[in-house]
């Protein structure tokens, strides 16, 4: 019985199945030459002969040709029914793996490391025209880019789509990018779920994917035979004076003989040119000379044959508006008018007696200064300057009313002082990690000598610690907006004033008070702007260049109003800022520079990631494995051959 119909129907039905299995009832058309071929078997023909005995051997072996032919007519006439209806019952050939449905989320990098050339054209552009070249016409994927994704198409249907792939900054890690492949597939369980990941593979890192529904990776690393690039990475203020101002750009070479100039323009206008300089560690740098009182709509210009994106760096010098910073009280003031010195801010300082209110509201910074009091009219006003977007910085005095203190920062939450300790204590801390010092200390500050205080008034609840005493209590805390000292300033109560730490630390607060606009922004990290400008209620602000605009998040106060940049603008440029038909000031934006590295990191991909040497390769691999091959032609070329045995039967068996 192993080997009956069973058997021998279920070895058939693996090697070939049918499009129309209903038309093999077709078959049953087979019982018709059978009946044919019955009734022509009873009839009988009388042939007469003169010699019956002569003839009878020939007429024996006649009549055997006879049935012979008929028997093979009969199995011509039915493998010419049968190879007939199979078919147009449509047979099909399918491999094992050609059984298994399957979704594939294919990942397209278009990051700017994609736009090395290669040949003619570029990493990316090659990548889709291979793409688009070999892709099945019947197969559908899902289609996920770095910065987009087009659900369920046909690679052609898309075509102008893929051609027309912007380079981005853009560049997932391996986590997030199965995260979207997961939410591409559908919720069917019995279907295969692959990711094609086609990258140059530069900040992309696989890991070992895990657990029952892991996903079949497989992968074509995009590498051109030669990278050799430059790229304009940085630009800052070396030195500024009254005179002017040098302006350091810092270059990337991939090779120092390649060296070519930097050209820098002001709007459309070439100001300047110059070759890089080698340094000892390897780096590149140019400086400029620049006058200090100009504004300068600045474009960094250099010409090469790598990557694109990195030739160009804009930036922008303005004369930004003066911070307006008051001193209230009878602290000492004379490290305040060392550190805010006219050229970049508006210092005042006088008695709590002294003060205007009006004054008051149009400063961008009040200092608390050693004040022993604040009385409640005072302290309604300052809750209403720090409620309307004004920065506040409190320096306790030796005898400070700790309950008049904690009355006006009741609006900042727990916040509040306790009694002053007398005990002479170390700052042996300083938070380098903490906004208000970024990008002011290159490493932990360590090895230094810090200042000591004679006595302090801890705080309970309060926001980060900034500077930090040796029993883990803050000297300085606070976040933006509002900071608070724990202990008095002036000599008598602590020699911080001699340190080198007062003044990034009283420079930052007042910068962080009007937010200034750097050189330039890099898209793609969280920035923000404060203006001396206030919209109306209803009105917003907008960034506009030649070919691109957009809305910023913003949020006004009393004083001032603050835009907030993050993923916009999608190109880099210059921008104005309009409010309305009027130009307050212009923005620089850049692409940051993480693509720009030549040296590709070494692969090693996990065991389970499938790796193929091109597109080619990987779509023919699957061609292979999905492949299902059509036998109705074979059937139609065998009724021809039964039409063709039985035509020669009747012409040569008699």
């Amino acid at each position: 019985m192993a080997f009956g119909f069973p058997y021998i129907w279920s070895k058939l039905y693996r090697f070939m199945q049918f499009e129309k299995p209903d038309l093999l009832w077709g078959l049953l058309a087979l019982v018709i030459p059978v009946i044919i071929h019955l009734f022509r078997l009873r009839r009988f023909q009388k042939t007469p002969f003169t010699n019956v005995r002569v003839l009878q051997k020939l007429l024996a072996e006649s009549r055997k040709s006879s049935e012979l032919k008929k028997w093979l007519l009969l199995l011509s006439r039915l493998g010419l029914v049968a190879a007939l209806v199979f078919a147009f019952a449509n047979p099909f050939e399918v491999s094992d793996t050609a059984k298994v449905e399957r979704e594939i989320v294919l990942y397209l990098d278009n990051s700017f490391s994609m736009q090395a050339p290669q040949e003619d054209a570029t990493l990316l552009e090659n990548t889709v025209q291979s793409l688009l070249q070999n892709s099945p016409e019947n197969r559908q994927f899902h289609i996920l880019t770095n910065n987009g994704s087009f659900p369920g198409v046909r690679p052609k249907e898309i075509q102008q789509s893929l051609l027309g792939l912007k380079y981005t900054a853009d560049s997932p890690d391996f986590e997030e990018l199965q995260l979207k492949a997961r939410a591409l597939f559908s919720k069917n369980n019995r279907t295969r779920k692959e990711l094609w990941l086609i990258s140059d593979f530069q900040n992309l890192r696989l890991t070992e994917a895990s657990g029952p529904d892991s996903l079949l990776i497989r992968t074509v690393v995009a590498r051109p035979e030669k990278r050799f690039n430059i790229s304009l990475d940085t630009a800052f203020i070396l030195n500024h004076n009254a005179e002017g101002l040098e302006l350091e750009v810092g270059i990337r070479l991939d090779d120092s003989l390649q060296k070519k100039p930097v050209s820098l323009f002001n709007g459309d206008t070439l100001i300047a040119k110059a070759s890089p300089e080698m340094r000892s560690d390897g780096s590149a740098a140019v400086i400029f000379s620049l006058p200090a009182d100009k504004n300068i709509n600045g474009t960094l210009s250099v010409m090469d044959d790598g990557l694109k994106y990195d030739n160009m760096l804009y930036f922008n010098l303005f004369q930004d508006p003066l911070i307006r910073v008051l001193s209230l009280g009878p602290g000492p003031v004379d490290y305040l008018k060392r550190i805010y010195t006219p050229d970049e801010f508006e210092f005042l300082s006088m008695s709590e007696r002294q003060l205007d209110y009006k004054l008051m509201e149009q400063q961008q910074l009040i200092i608390l200064n050693e004040l022993k009091d604040i009385s409640p009219s005072l302290g309604k006003l300052i809750r209403d300057y720090r409620d309307t977007g004004g920065s506040l910085l409190i320096i306790p005095d030796r005898e400070m009313n700790v309950s008049s203190i904690n009355q006006l920062l009741s609006g900042l939450g727990s916040i509040r002082y306790g009694e002053r300790l007398d005990t002479e204590i170390r700052i042996t801390k300083v938070n380098t990690a903490h906004p208000l010092f970024r990008e002011v200390f290159e490493k932990q500050v360590a090895n230094f000598d810090f200042p000591v205080l004679q006595a302090y008034f801890p705080l309970i609840n309060g926001p980060s610690k900034i500077l930090e005493l040796q029993n883990g209590e803050a000297f300085l805390s606070g976040r933006a907006g509002t900071y608070l000292f724990t202990a008095p300033i002036n000599p008598d109560e602590s020699n911080f004033s001699a340190s080198p730490l007062i003044v990034p630390t009283f420079y930052r607060i007042a910068k962080e008070s009007l937010s200034p606009a750097p050189l330039y922004f890099e898209i793609g990290r969280q920035n923000s702007l404060d203006l001396e400008a206030k919209a109306r209620q209803d009105g917003v602000m907008e960034l506009q260049s030649e070919s691109y605009a957009f809305i910023p998040r913003q949020q006004q106060f009393a004083r001032k109003t603050r835009l907030f940049f993050s993923e916009e603008p999608e190109i880099a440029g210059i921008f104005t800022i309009r409010y309305g038909d009027n130009p307050l000031r212009d923005l620089s934006f850049n692409f940051p520079r993480t693509e720009s590295v030549s040296v590709y990191p070494e692969l090693n991909f996990p065991e389970n990631v499938y790796t193929s040497p091109s597109i080619e390769a990987l779509l023919e691999q699957y061609q292979n494995e999905t492949n299902i091959r059509s036998l109705w032609k074979w059937f139609v070329i065998l009724a021809l051959l039964f039409v063709l045995a039985e035509m020669i039967l009747q012409k040569t068996l008699q």
